[in-house]
């Protein structure tokens, strides 16, 4: 996979859909990926490391978290917002990673709780394009 990318961020929700140019690299067995998601706030810096049985992912900027999916397991999040703060915690029961030449599809199914309350299904399906792919 080239240096530069595209990438695509869709989320069960229509609330989280990120399309983006990005760089790819990787390192001691593990990708990262860094872009940028434009939002109503501005432009924040994000990433996401990844190999096959796990993915972090790092938003910096009017929204800043962090958060790991990895399958079979629980994971706690804090989210910083202008409008206050939350916990969150995913409980992921599956994790895909498909590699190809020019692309790289992550897709992953989860619960997640808010603030200790609740527990909705979710799902996020990342696909990393080569640039020009």
């Amino acid at each position: 996979m080239t240096k530069e990318c595209s990438i695509s961020i869709q989320g069960a929700e229509e609330a989280l859909r990120i399309e983006s140019l990005g760089r790819y690299h990787e390192k001691d067995g593990r990708s990262y990926v860094f872009f940028e998601a434009v939002t109503e706030d501005g432009t924040e810096k994000c990433s996401l490391k990844f190999d096959d049985c796990s993915v972090e992912y790092v938003r910096k900027g009017a929204i800043r978290t962090g958060f790991v999916l990895k399958a079979g397991e629980r994971t706690d999040a804090r989210f910083e917002t202008p409008y206050g703060s939350f916990s969150a915690a995913f409980h992921t029961g599956s994790l895909s990673v498909s590699r190809q030449e020019d692309r790289i599809s992550l897709s992953a199914e989860y619960t997640l709780s808010l603030n200790g309350t609740g527990a909705d299904p979710g799902r996020v399906d990342i696909e990393i394009r080569a640039s020009g792919g």
